[in-house]
C-alpha cells in the first residue's frame, strides 16, 4: 500500500486487509473483525478516510488513534465510534502493540439504511460523538458489548438460510446500543447544556455539508443558503451547539485536508492550493501559516 495514495476505508477493504480467520463479513457491506495480532493493527497506521460507520472496541492493552489529527487513547473497555468523512489512523508505535486486542465493526451507509437504523436520530441526540468519539464503558456495558460482538461474529461465521436477516437484526440492535452509550456519554459530559434537537440536526447537517464542500467553499453564506437560514443565524446556532464558530469548523476541515494532501500525495503545493480553491499559491501559504504556524513547505518536510 503506497503511502502517497489517499485510502478510503470501506467494509470490503477492511475485510481484504485483516486476518481472514478472525474476520467475518456480509455482502461486502458489513464486517466484524477481531484484531489479535500486532501486524493487523500496524496495517491501520496509514491514514484512512472513513467512508463507513466504524466502531472499535478495545478488549485488551491500549492503542492510540488519531481522528482528524486529534489523538485518543483506547484502553480495555473503551469504545470509539467514527462516522463517515473522518480521517483515522493508529499512532501507537508497532513495538507497543503486542498486547493490544480489539474488535472492529464496519458498516456501509447503505447497509445501515437498509436495516432501518435512523443514524441521524442517533447522532442528533448525541452531539458528543462529533467532538469526543471515545468513551469508557462500565463493567455491565463492557459485558453487553462483548456479548453482542460475540453473537454477531458467531452468527456470520455459522452461516445458514437466514444469516442475513439475523445479522441485520443484531446489527440494528448494536448500533442503537452505540447510540444509547453515546447519549449517556453526552449527558455526563454536558449536564448543563440543553441543546434542542432541531439545533443539533442543523449542526449535523452543517458538518456534513462542510465535509462534502470545504475543498471548494469556505464562506459561511454558502452553507447558510444550503440550510435555508441566514449566515448570522447559522453562525449563532453553530457557536451555541459546538462552542466553535462556523468559520472555525470550515477552516479546520480545510487545514485537515490540506495537511493530508501535503503529507500523503505527490501533488505540488501549487496544485494543492488549486485543489483547495485558493486564488493563488501565496494566498494558500498565508492561510496555512496563519492556522498552523508553519508554511506548507515546512509542514511537508517534518
Amino acid at each position: 500500500m503506497s503511502n502517497k495514495q489517499e485510502i478510503h476505508l470501506t467494509p470490503a477493504l477492511l475485510k481484504e486487509m485483516l486476518a481472514k480467520e478472525e474476520t467475518a463479513s456480509l455482502n461486502e457491506s458489513f464486517v466484524i473483525s477481531r484484531i489479535t495480532e500486532a501486524s493487523d493493527m500496524e496495517l491501520l497506521q496509514y491514514p484512512f478516510i472513513i467512508n463507513s460507520y466504524l466502531a472499535a472496541y478495545c478488549t485488551n492493552g491500549q492503542v492510540t488513534c488519531s481522528v482528524n489529527l486529534t489523538e485518543y487513547t483506547l484502553t480495555k473497555g473503551c469504545l470509539l465510534v467514527i462516522t463517515p468523512g473522518n480521517v483515522v489512523r493508529v499512532t501507537t508505535p508497532p513495538n507497543a502493540l503486542s498486547d493490544t486486542k480489539a474488535t472492529l465493526i464496519c458498516a456501509s451507509p447503505t447497509f445501515i439504511s437498509g436495516i432501518g437504523v435512523d443514524i441521524n436520530k442517533i447522532l442528533s441526540e448525541a452531539l458528543t460523538v462529533l467532538s469526543n468519539p471515545c468513551m469508557q464503558l462500565d463493567q455491565e456495558e463492557t459485558a453487553l458489548m462483548r456479548n453482542y460482538t460475540d453473537l454477531i461474529y458467531k452468527t456470520v461465521n455459522m452461516g445458514g438460510k437466514y444469516t442475513e436477516e439475523s445479522i441485520s437484526a443484531l446489527a440494528s440492535s448494536i448500533f442503537y446500543q452505540f447510540g444509547s452509550l453515546i447519549d449517556k456519554n453526552s449527558t455526563q459530559s454536558e449536564p448543563t447544556q440543553k441543546k434542542s434537537n432541531r439545533h443539533k440536526v442543523m449542526f449535523e447537517n452543517f458538518m456534513k455539508l462542510v465535509g462534502e464542500n470545504h475543498r471548494r467553499e469556505r464562506m459561511v453564506g454558502f452553507y447558510a443558503d444550503k440550510l435555508c437560514v441566514t449566515p448570522k443565524y447559522l453562525s449563532k446556532i453553530i457557536k451555541d451547539v459546538s462552542g466553535q464558530s462556523a468559520p472555525e469548523w470550515i477552516n479546520s476541515f480545510v487545514i485537515l485536508t490540506s495537511k493530508h494532501l501535503l503529507k500523503h500525495s505527490e501533488l505540488p503545493i501549487k496544485e494543492i492550493a488549486a485543489e483547495m480553491n485558493f486564488p493563488s499559491q501565496s494566498f494558500f501559504f498565508r492561510f496555512f501559516k496563519e492556522h498552523t504556524g508553519m508554511t506548507p513547505s515546512q509542514y511537508r518536510q517534518i
